[in-house]
């Protein structure tokens, strides 16, 4: 994939779009799309790279809103904090050793 169509789907991917609406908008069918993901693991970094900077600014914002009092962002941000340790202890859960790091 060019460079061009690299930071297209960086793009697309921070506007939230899907991978199938991304390989429409960028004249692929989304099979084709989904291959060349498969194929070169960079063209899906660029993807998630882009979904993941978009939606760290979103977050920022929303602790941004919750420090100043907003309840909502507050009730926002814990969720995120909630949901975050859920999928953090899946995986801490995998690495060996880490109960002795937690006892620390």
């Amino acid at each position: 994939m060019k460079k061009e169509d690299l930071e297209q789907l960086e793009e697309l991917g921070g506007l939230q779009f899907s991978i199938a609406e991304c390989a429409i908008i960028m004249h692929r069918t989304p099979d084709a799309l989904n291959a060349e993901m498969t194929e070169d693991k960079e063209i899906m970094y660029a993807y998630e790279r882009g979904r993941l900077k978009e939606s760290a600014m979103v977050r920022d914002a929303i602790l941004t809103q919750a420090k100043n009092g907003s309840s909502p962002a507050q009730r926002q941000m814990m969720d995120l904090i909630q949901s975050v340790e859920e999928k953090n202890k899946i995986s801490v859960d995998k690495i060996e050793g880490f109960d002795e790091f937690e006892a620390l």
